[in-house]
């Protein structure tokens, strides 16, 4: 049926209303399709030694003396954005994955890999609280290109301001190694790696995608070589969301903008921006007074703040090159700088219908930039890895912090050492110069393939995490920090990885991490709005669990799944998160019509046990465990069609089929039932 929202306006929240998003999709579409075929003039001309032809120049036409003359293509370096080029492919989210995936954003696609948990507030554009084996988004690093991103302040990272379709592969790294990749990254490491084109013809996409509550995203990149060599790609995206409950809107631009130049095979050297620009609102969830029987219908139930909103202007700038300069092409020297602005703007004014009598108005700025240098040599028994940056990390302002500036020095390395096909270790270590710490990271692992189906694995590391500048300076009635020292992660992890390559693969990991001088964050008020918090360091903390993950494919039918298990001896960890929480997908996945048509049908189903988790702070930007006792399960159904037709990639999702009623972050009520359609189409010429 149809349910206006606050505004009075009829929004979808079923099957029904489908002709009306339908057409204005089409109108949409028509538009963009027609913009972009008035750029997309084909031409015919010889400059710099490259050929461009019209689509009815056939090379029967052609002169050979003319072919003759063109050069031999410059090839780029593969990997410069990488981190590790020798991940295994279990590690790697690849472009291939991300088409046939079920996303609304790039936080959407973590849900594949094993040991991740989200809280989820069940409204596009607010920020998730992305967690990884217990730990949360404080220990996790996301990284662009080898540069991170998390903001100094807080030290997390919103992934709705990195596009999607601005990424071309994820580099995961879990479990003992990840502290090696970026400052704070104890837990995980997430490396988003942007597209890279070559386009002598002009390379146009767009992806659209609508549903209820006047969702919408659309994404459209252009690219084209301008010389020889020279690749320019630029990119633009506007999500939109009007929102099931009142004030929680989202409106988001994003420009993105890639220059490469491969000056030979040897050298690359490339330019990148990112800008974004977003407005959301943060009604905080549904006010605890709310009857429960009216927590799920928009237009009655009780929220806890109409007026509070947040602006983000956020720049990333990366300048840098790669070069071979060694006669393995694997061996590559890298260099980059870097430089990032986040400011947050965060306003609880008088400027809606109900008001709820508080003003406030906090600016937080953060900057950080340096430069990263690495260095590759590869052989047939080894790979050794070292790096080093030096960086300013800090905030330029705050009403709550004042400003507070630090430098960052760090130096690592990584050798791994190919003992036999069967038989590999590895061995890495990190020194951090930080906050008047110089703490030494460190860690070994062993891996054997006994056979060609199997692998077993297992591995130690000791490393640090830093306290955030919000953990130590950030005092008002809000947030109350302190003076801590950094946190020791001691980390033991074992597992085993089976499959023969293609139709089965499993893999079942065993952890049990200690965290000594354990910054936690403890609720200390249910104060209006917004429940307020204070860190407290604890002198020990222990998390151990189990993550796993399986895929099974059976002539055209394929299945997938991951389950984690955890848990915490000091019994902190069940009353946040779930001890069991799973994500299991069955499909229909063939290519039919002369594979014309690849087509991937099924269902996916989330399944949590009876937790009692966490709630969110807007103004904090911070998750704190929930003071509630009620217990929550989750238990849901997504029909997913997704196919690739040509040039066209078509996403249909019915969310929530069975239109169930859950929270995953208490107050934060989950999506309804609803339709979600769209395209991704590639202009190629």
């Amino acid at each position: 049926m149809l349910k206006p929202n606050e505004n009075g306006i009829l929004s979808m929240n079923d099957h029904h209303g489908l002709k009306n998003i339908f057409t204005r999709f089409c109108l949409n579409v028509r538009f963009l399709i027609t913009l972009i075929a008035l750029t997309l003039v084909p031409t015919r001309s010889k400059a710099n030694g490259q050929l461009f032809f019209e689509k009815n120049t056939t090379i029967d036409t052609l002169d050979v003396s003319i072919l003759d003359t063109v050069p031999k293509p410059v090839l780029p370096i593969y990997g410069i954005g990488s981190i590790n080029q020798f991940l295994p492919e279990e590690q790697v989210i690849t472009d291939s994955m991300i088409n046939f995936s079920n996303y609304k954003f790039g936080g959407d696609l973590l849900n594949s890999v094993p040991g991740i948990f989200i809280f989820d507030l069940g409204s596009f554009g607010q920020s998730l609280g992305v967690t990884s084996m217990g730990l949360d988004a404080r220990s996790i690093g996301f990284l662009s290109d080898g540069i991170s991103l998390n903001d100094p302040l807080t030290g997390i990272f919103n992934l709705n301001l990195y596009p999607t379709e601005h990424i071309e592969r994820i580099e995961v790294v879990r479990g003992t190694r990840a502290f090696l990749y970026g400052l704070n990254s104890t837990g995980s490491v997430f490396n988003l790696i942007s597209k890279s084109k070559k386009a002598i013809r002009p390379y146009s996409k767009i992806r659209y995608s609508e549903s209820a509550y006047d969702y919408g995203t659309f994404d459209g990149m252009f690219s084209q070589d301008v010389v020889r060599g020279m690749n320019m790609m630029i990119g633009i995206q506007h999500p939109t969301y009007g929102g099931r409950f009142p004030n929680s809107e989202y409106d988001a631009w994003s420009v993105r903008v890639k220059l490469r130049y491969n000056v030979s095979d040897d050298v690359n050297v490339f330019a990148t921006e990112l800008y974004n620009q977003t407005q959301l609102g943060l009604n905080g969830g549904i006010d605890p007074s709310t009857p429960p029987s009216l927590r799920f219908e928009p237009l009655r139930a009780t929220l806890r703040n109409t007026d509070a909103y947040e602006k983000v202007t956020r720049h990333d700038i990366q300048v840098g090159g790669a070069l071979k300069l060694f006669p393995d092409s694997t061996s590559i020297t890298k260099l980059t700088l870097f430089h990032s602005t986040n400011l947050r703007e965060y306003r609880d004014e008088e400027n809606r219908i109900s008001a709820n009598k508080l003003f406030v108005t906090q600016d937080h700025w953060s900057q950080w930039y340096g430069i990263y240098l690495s260095q590759q040599l590869n052989s047939e028994s080894y790979r050794l890895e070292v790096s080093t940056d030096v960086q300013s990390r800090g905030v330029i302002a705050s009403p709550t912090i004042n400003q507070h500036i630090e430098t960052a020095t760090n130096f690592r390395g990584a050798l791994d050492i190919l003992l036999s096909d069967q038989i590999h270790s590895s061995h890495y270590a990190r020194f951090d110069r930080y906050m008047n710490n110089s703490p030494l990271s460190y860690g070994s692992d062993l891996t054997i393939t006994p056979m060609a189906w199997l692998t077993i694995f297992g591995g130690y590391s000791t490393s640090y995490r830093f306290p955030t500048l919000q953990e130590i300076y950030w005092r008002d009635s809000i947030v109350n920090g302190g003076n801590f020292s950094p946190e020791r992660h001691h980390l033991f992890e074992a597992g085993v990885r089976m499959g023969d390559g293609g139709s089965s693969f499993l893999e079942l990991i065993l952890f049990n991490r200690t965290i000594i001088d354990y910054i936690g964050i403890l609720q200390t008020n249910q104060q209006y709005p917004f429940p307020t918090l204070r860190f407290d360091q604890q002198p020990k903390h222990t998390l151990r669990g189990l993550s796993t993950r399986a895929s099974l494919r059976f002539g055209d039918f394929f299945s997938e799944g991951r389950v984690q298990y955890l848990e915490s001896p000091d019994n902190t960890v069940p009353s946040v998160f779930p001890k069991w929480s799973a994500d299991v997908g069955v499909y229909y996945w063939a290519k039919l019509f002369t594979n014309h048509l690849n087509l991937k049908l099924g269902v996916q189903s989330k399944l949590l046990s009876s937790y009692i988790g966490a709630e969110f702070n807007p103004q904090a930007s911070m998750y704190l465990p929930n003071s509630s006792s009620v217990p929550n399960s989750v238990g849901t159904l997504d029909l997913i069609i997704l196919a690739h037709i040509g040039s066209a990639y078509i996403h249909f999702i019915w969310d929530n089929i069975l239109d169930r009623q859950y929270f995953i972050t208490p107050g934060y009520p989950m999506t309804d039932r609803a339709l979600r359609f769209g395209l991704s189409w590639e202009f190629l010429d």
